[in-house]
C-alpha cells in the first residue's frame, strides 16, 4: 500500500470483550506520534503537506493494531453462560464473567490458544514488512515469542521487523517460549514504570534477553494506573516515531 511508507504494528495485552471492543486501544499512542511528526512535516521531506493545523494523519506513519481477543471468544462465551446461569443476570454475573475474560487471557495463551494467537499476530506483522512492533504487556510475551520462532526458523527472512518496543512486558515471569542465544538483528527497547505491577522486576534480564535494552519512565505514575499510563507517554511516542523512521533517539 502507497502510504504505508513507517508501519507501526501494536499488539494488546489482556483485556475483555471482542476484537471490536479492543479496537482503538492504542489510538492515544498514535495520536501522540502522529504530534510528535508535526515539526518534521513543516520543514524538510514533508514541506509539501500543508495541514499544520491539526494532527496530519498523512505523514507517512501507518498505524496497525494486531487484534487477538476474539481468538478466546469460544471459551469466554461458555464461561458467561456458567456464571448467568449462576447468578441469574445479575451485576455479580457481568463482573465475574469479565474478571475471567480478564484473568484467563495468560494461561488461555501460555496453553490451548497460543498457536492461533499467534498466527492472528504474525499474520498482521507479515502484512506489513520493516515495521516497528510493540507489544505491551501480554502483547509483548506473544510478540517476543513470534520474533523467536521467526529468527530460529530463517533469521528473519521473511519476517522483515525493523525495531521492537515492549513496554509493560511480563517476560521477566513468563518467559520465552524458546530460550533466546543471540540478540534480534534490530534494536530492542523495553520500556517501563516502576510501579507497574506487572513489569516484574523493571529491567529485562540481558542474560535471557539478549541485546534488549531497558528504559526506565517516569517514576510519577501510582501503582494503579501505571501499566495502562504507556499510551499517553510523551517519550515512548518520540521513540517509536524516531524508530519508524531509522533514527535512535530516546528522550
Amino acid at each position: 500500500m502507497a502510504d504505508n511508507k513507517f508501519p507501526v504494528v501494536v499488539v494488546h495485552g489482556v483485556g475483555s470483550g471482542k476484537n471490536k471492543d479492543r479496537a482503538g486501544f492504542s489510538r492515544e499512542l498514535s495520536n501522540n506520534v502522529h504530534e510528535v511528526a508535526r515539526p518534521v512535516i513543516r520543514v524538510g521531506p514533508y514541506e509539501n503537506i500543508k495541514n499544520t493545523s491539526e494532527i496530519d494523519q498523512n505523514d507517512g506513519i501507518f498505524w496497525q493494531e494486531a487484534l487477538w481477543e476474539s481468538v478466546n471468544d469460544l471459551t469466554d462465551e461458555a464461561f458467561k453462560a456458567f456464571a448467568r446461569a449462576q447468578f441469574l443476570n445479575t451485576p455479580a454475573a457481568w463482573l465475574s464473567s469479565t474478571l475471567f475474560d480478564i484473568v484467563s487471557d495468560v494461561p488461555l495463551y501460555l496453553g490451548p490458544n497460543g498457536v492461533e494467537i499467534r498466527k492472528v499476530v504474525k499474520e498482521v506483522i507479515l502484512k506489513h514488512p520493516h515495521c516497528v512492533l510493540v507489544g505491551h504487556s501480554l502483547g509483548s510475551v506473544i510478540s517476543a515469542d513470534i520474533l523467536r520462532e521467526a529468527q530460529h526458523t530463517d533469521n528473519f527472512s521473511t519476517m522483515l521487523v525493523s525495531a521492537f518496543i515492549t513496554i509493560g512486558s511480563p517476560l521477566n515471569l513468563l518467559k520465552m517460549r524458546n530460550h533466546m542465544d543471540n540478540p534480534f538483528p534490530f534494536k530492542w527497547h523495553n520500556f517501563y514504570y516502576p510501579k507497574d505491577p506487572i513489569a516484574v522486576d523493571g529491567d529485562l534480564n540481558e542474560s535471557e534477553f539478549p541485546g534488549v535494552k531497558n528504559h526506565t519512565l517516569s517514576a510519577g505514575e501510582t501503582f494503579a494506573v501505571s501499566h495502562t499510563s504507556y499510551w499517553s507517554s510523551t517519550v515512548l511516542a518520540f521513540t517509536v516515531y524516531s524508530m519508524s523512521h531509522g533514527e535512535e533517539r530516546i528522550i
